[in-house]
């Protein structure tokens, strides 16, 4: 079980590390003047990043259904995992969230300063605060995992 554990908190890591690399392109945009190859290059990571965390939950799955057969507590396990992946619990809502509100205002503000009408200071100020919303996010998943946890098993149990 270390080896899988290790596979995957180092595979979540790097999940993450892309996903986070993704904002660079943001800045990459106004630099290179091709806001609409840039855009597809951050969607095309984007979704990169989603279909491993897909691919990845069984992997979690795994992990948790090894940890109870052999009478072992899971959580620390799973709290290095949402460590190393610097995502909040709440991933699919906030995806939703970043998606409808987020990204086309940030696009616009992108926009504008690929046009000239806004500062390349305000891109990096973007791409600053998108990743400390997910660090931010990441320590409320943190906050929230046990309450929550016990909130569903109450529910359905």
């Amino acid at each position: 079980m270390p080896t899988n554990f290790a596979y995957l908190l180092g595979v979540t890591l790097i999940i993450h590390v892309i996903d986070t690399l993704a904002y660079a392109v943001r800045l990459n945009s106004v630099k290179s003047k091709r806001f609409a190859l840039s855009v597809t290059l951050f969607n095309l990571f984007y979704l990169i990043s989603l279909l491993a965390h897909t691919l990845q939950s069984p992997l979690i799955g795994s992990l948790i259904d090894s940890s109870l057969s052999l009478s072992l507590d899971p959580l620390p396990q799973l709290r290095q995992i949402i460590v190393a992946a610097s995502a909040g619990i709440f991933n699919t809502l906030a995806n939703i969230v970043f998606m409808l509100f987020i990204d086309p205002k940030s696009s616009i503000i992108t926009d504008q300063a690929l046009r000239g009408n806004r500062p390349y200071a305000d891109v990096k100020a973007l791409v600053i605060i998108l990743m400390s919303a997910k660090l931010l996010g990441t320590l409320l998943g943190q906050l929230l995992l046990l309450p929550l946890a016990r909130a569903i098993a109450a529910f359905y149990g």
